[in-house]
């Protein structure tokens, strides 16, 4: 498995971004499991919902702020499993933002909208 849970470097890749910039990128990978095999334990102190729910966790590159090489960034998304196995979210949730911005549910591929803080946080765009 490519993510590690228990090494993570949110921090350290994070101020290795440009701040306040909007990036175009591509989904790399998606990892299907629970929310707390995504997240590390200070994550998951803070996280709102269920960390025993079925989650996504979605994987895209963007360039380091120096441009010498591309830090690995993943964003946890949430669903339930509905009576026919069909994905089920909220009007409000992650995943239905990412219906409405671009028309589909994520899949490796798409192309993505990523947008940074202040801090150098990033955040996949969201309608």
């Amino acid at each position: 498995m490519a993510y590690d849970a228990k090494n993570g470097k949110e921090v350290t890749l994070q101020s290795n971004l440009e701040k306040n910039k909007l990036y175009s990128t591509v989904i790399l990978k998606i990892d299907d499991g629970i929310v707390k095999q995504f997240l590390d334990n200070k994550v998951q102190q803070n996280w709102q919902g269920s960390l025993d729910g079925n989650a996504i966790n979605v994987t895209y590159q963007l360039p380091s702020a120096d441009k010498k090489e591309h830090v690995e960034i993943s964003q946890v998304f949430t669903y339930n499993v509905g009576e026919n196995g069909e994905t089920e979210y909220s009007k409000t949730s992650n995943m239905a933002k990412y219906s409405k911005q671009y028309g589909k549910l994520p899949e490796v591929g798409d192309e993505i909208q990523v947008l940074t803080n202040s801090e150098g946080k990033p955040k996949i765009l969201l309608g």
